[in-house]
């Protein structure tokens, strides 16, 4: 499901990703912003509802805010 990690920005240190730290957040966003894989990662991350940490540059609170406006839970 996510063969593009191993060719996405965040390949380099996902420990970042992972991060509930504000600045690691940040700098995670701003890489995700930059891959050419970002939107291929969000939808992947909205539809697993178990990943944790910064994917397709939301955070996982991000992410559920975003599935409950647009209804999909």
């Amino acid at each position: 499901m996510f063969d593009y990690l191993n060719f996405g920005e965040c390949r380099s240190d996902r420990r970042r990703f992972d991060s509930t730290r504000e600045k690691d957040i940040d700098a995670a966003k701003r890489l995700c912003r930059r891959c050419s894989d970002c939107d291929v990662c969000l939808r992947a991350a909205l539809r697993d509802k178990t990943l944790a940490g910064t994917w397709g540059a939301l955070t996982a609170e991000e992410r559920a805010q975003y599935r409950r406006v647009m209804g999909a839970g």
